[in-house]
């Protein structure tokens, strides 16, 4: 599998919580759980919503950044020359 591959199926599967809750151990949620049950909790309270939402965003923005080459020859892979 190439890198393009494996960066674009890091980022798609990032923000997915069934595979969240599927790999966590009993005790522990991942963090787009966390956001899910922080709406419920606090739907009114939109800055501590958005807090957390930026928060999860980090890790992405930071590994399109580093790999931004690699995700760049993913899109254009199938292009005509």
């Amino acid at each position: 599998m190439r890198q393009a591959e494996k960066l674009i199926q890091f980022i798609w599967t990032w923000n997915d919580p069934l595979i969240a809750l599927d790999f966590a151990p009993g005790s522990s949620a991942p963090l787009n759980v966390y956001n899910r049950s922080l709406m419920r909790e606090s739907g009114t309270n939109i800055v501590l919503i958005a807090l957390g939402r930026f928060i999860s965003m980090i890790i992405p923005v930071v590994v399109f950044f580093v790999f931004q080459r690699y995700f760049v020859e993913g899109l254009v892979a199938g292009s005509i020359v």
